[in-house]
């Protein structure tokens, strides 16, 4: 407000009284100023903080819920003007909050908060959403405290359950809406379509009617949580739950046993449309793909023997699901197959480079044991009978050597599975591996080594310890750093 505004306020008898002091000496508190502001006739509250504005007397009108920006603005009329609870639409992108004020003015709105989308120490986020630059100097605002502003309950959405739908047809006093809890990340309903397409005691049917399940029983679970967290920490009177979770029965993981889901992730992996690749990508957002064929992707950019092994026995085939593992894939890259993996692979041309991105398997198709392991980039493992393969590897722990770390812990455990069994699944944790397999995969060898059965088994029995000393140094070309799995 200027200088001159002021005078012409004071001189009318519109001003607000002073806390001390006469004539060109007196002073006013904030308080006071914000007080006088927010309930002047001169229509000033959307310079007034919500934390100052004055608490209703009594339950005030809901004006009714409006879009905007991907969100849901409930509108109330609270004592000083419309004030406006903006909540966002999960799962998608909130507006910048500097978009929303504009917005909100022009419905007359001259007081806002956004409804964060966690928790703040039990109680619903909220944070001011300033109309004017006045505005924007008020002290933090509190659940409890947005409450009382209109005098009654605000009503609560678990974040598995703010959807707009739900949102837009609240209406005070009305009881709790039952509602199917989902996850807004993952596209349940494409798995459900992709489900319809096969008989019912089919193993890719299965698999994904599963995992819906799964997403549906943790997210209601989830939103239940979140709502009995709400409940002990919020004042009594300050907040009615709007929506509510439909009860889902408990999913056990081995409901389907593992070799129905490794089926039918190989159902879907093989399909050539594009809801296979969307129904992919959203079983991969569920648990990074644990029961897929296929674990960490790996890229090859430099020759070896071993690499050059490898690509020799590629052969060309047509774009499948499968090949979304590896990334986008653009209309020049040509797709292949491992037939020793069935792993996609893809190889691009960028002038005179060539990359190559592969799939490494979660487990070995062999029937022969394990011979030696190749450090190499990728790993590779050759069986008995002369077969190359690339390491497995799972879908979260990778594999390196040269350093301490979760890689060469990973590793050691995977040696020491192979030598069991060549059909072992890759490595799940970095701990539980003999020390000496854990000593050798930390030592810094170069490029190329090979490790033989005879060496792991006996580095495993701790009969041989070997050190760096026993490595020959590695040159500049093929010597490069392992890439590392911390």
């Amino acid at each position: 407000m200027s200088g001159p505004q002021v005078r012409r306020w004071d001189s009318a008898g519109q001003f607000a009284a002073p806390r001390s002091g006469q004539g060109r000496h007196r002073r006013w508190r904030r308080t006071d100023l914000y007080q006088w502001a927010a309930t002047s006739p001169l229509h000033l509250a959307d310079r007034v903080p919500l934390s100052h504005w004055p608490a209703a007397t009594g339950p005030r009108p809901y004006l009714g819920a409006r879009l905007i920006a991907d969100s849901v603005a409930l509108l109330w009329a609270a004592p000083v003007g419309t004030m406006a609870v903006v909540w966002p639409i999960s799962g998608r992108r909130p507006a910048p909050r500097g978009h929303l004020s504009p917005l909100l003015r022009a419905w007359g709105v001259v007081g806002a908060a956004t409804v964060a989308t966690g928790l703040d120490g039990g109680a619903p986020g909220v944070e001011p959403l300033p109309m004017t630059p006045a505005q924007d100097a008020g002290s933090p605002l509190s659940w409890t405290e947005l409450s009382e502003l209109i005098g009654q309950p605000l009503p609560y959405w678990p974040l598995p359950l703010r959807r707009e739908v739900l949102i837009t047809r609240w209406r005070p006093g009305q009881p709790a809406v039952e509602a199917l809890a989902g996850d807004p990340e993952l596209d349940t309903d494409a798995l459900l379509r992709m489900a319809s397409l096969y008989e019912a005691d089919h193993p890719a049917a299965r698999l994904l009617v599963e995992l819906a399940r799964a997403v549906f029983r943790h997210e209601a679970e989830s939103a239940g949580g979140e709502i009995d967290a709400v409940a002990r920490a919020v004042g009594a009177g300050t907040t009615v739950v709007a929506a509510r979770p439909m009860p889902v029965p408990a999913v056990d993981r081995d409901d389907v046993d593992e070799g129905t889901r490794r089926a039918g992730w190989w159902e879907i992996l093989c399909r050539q449309d594009t809801l296979a690749e969307h129904c992919l990508l959203q079983m991969l957002k569920w648990d990074n793909g644990a029961d897929c064929p296929f674990g960490h992707r790996f890229t090859v950019r430099a020759a070896s023997p071993t690499v050059d092994e490898w690509i020799a026995r590629l052969e060309p085939t047509p774009r499948s699901a499968a090949f979304r593992l590896l990334g986008e894939v653009d209309a020049d890259d040509e797709t292949l197959r491992d037939p020793a993996t069935d792993a996609p692979v893809v190889r691009r041309r960028d002038g005179d480079e060539i990359e190559l991105r592969g799939a490494a398997p979660q487990r070995l198709r062999a029937t022969s044991p394990l011979a030696e392991i190749i450090l190499d980039h990728p790993i590779w493992v050759r069986t008995a009978d002369g077969t190359l393969y690339p390491a497995p590897q799972g879908s979260y722990w990778g594999i390196g050597w040269g350093y301490p770390g979760f890689g060469p812990g990973c590793l050691a455990l995977l040696i020491d599975r192979l030598l069991d069994d060549i059909n072992a699944r890759a490595a799940d944790s970095a701990n539980g591996a003999p020390v000496g397999l854990q000593r050798l995969t930390r030592i810094t060898m170069p490029r190329g080594t090979v490790l033989t059965r005879e060496q792991l088994e006996s580095a495993r029995a701790g009969t041989w310890q070997p050190t760096r000393d026993d490595f020959p140094a590695a040159d500049e070309e093929h010597g490069a750093a392992p890439p590392r799995f911390m």
